[in-house]
C-alpha cells in the first residue's frame, strides 16, 4: 500500500492542504502560535513518522516534536482514521511508551525507518534529531557499541 517517499510526501501534502482538513490544522495552529505554513510543516513531519510506524513490525516512538502535532491529528478522528486508511491500508494506534531505554530504542527503529523511506536529508532535524547513544550503548569512545541499534550521530560516554 506504501508508495515511494515523494509520493508519500505529496500525498501528505495534498492532504493537510485539504479543506476536510482546514478545521483541525487551524486548532493546531492557532494553539501553537502557528502560521498555517508553518502547522502544516509540523503536520508533514506527523505524515513521514506514520509511515514509519507503518512499515515497522514493532512499535515506534516519535520524536516530542512530532508527538504534539501527531496528538493534535489522533484527535481529528474521522479525518485520522481516514488518512491511515487511505495511505497506509490500516489504522496506526497511538500506544504511549513509558520513558526509558525502551522509548529511545523505539525512536532509534523509527528515525532508522524514516532514514530509509525518505532520505535523512529529506528529514527536518527539529522534528527527526539524530539518535543519540548513552551509557552501557556506547564502546568507551566516540563510536556507539552493538547495544545502540543505529548509527548514531554522537556518543555520550558512560
Amino acid at each position: 500500500m506504501l508508495s515511494s517517499p515523494q509520493t508519500l510526501r505529496q500525498c501528505a501534502f495534498d492532504y493537510f492542504s485539504a479543506n476536510a482538513f482546514r478545521i483541525p490544522l487551524r486548532r493546531y495552529a492557532a494553539d501553537n502560535n502557528l502560521s498555517l505554513k508553518e502547522a502544516r510543516h509540523h503536520f508533514l513531519a506527523v505524515g513521514q513518522f506514520l509511515a514509519a510506524a507503518a512499515m515497522s513490525d514493532k512499535p515506534i516512538a516519535p520524536s516530542k516534536e512530532i508527538d504534539q502535532p501527531w496528538h493534535a491529528f489522533i484527535l481529528a478522528t474521522r479525518q485520522y482514521e481516514s488518512y491511515c486508511k487511505e495511505n497506509f491500508g490500516r489504522f496506526i494506534h497511538h500506544a504511549p511508551s513509558m520513558p526509558g531505554a525502551t522509548e529511545t530504542f523505539a525512536y532509534q527503529e523509527g528515525y532508522q525507518i524514516a532514514c530509509t523511506l525518505f532520505g535523512s536529508e529529506n528529514l527536518d532535524p527539529k522534528f527527526w534529531p539524530a539518535p543519540s547513544c548513552k551509557g552501557s550503548d556506547c564502546d568507551g569512545g566516540s563510536s556507539c557499541g552493538a547495544n545502540c541499534g543505529v548509527a548514531c550521530s554522537t556518543c555520550q560516554g558512560t
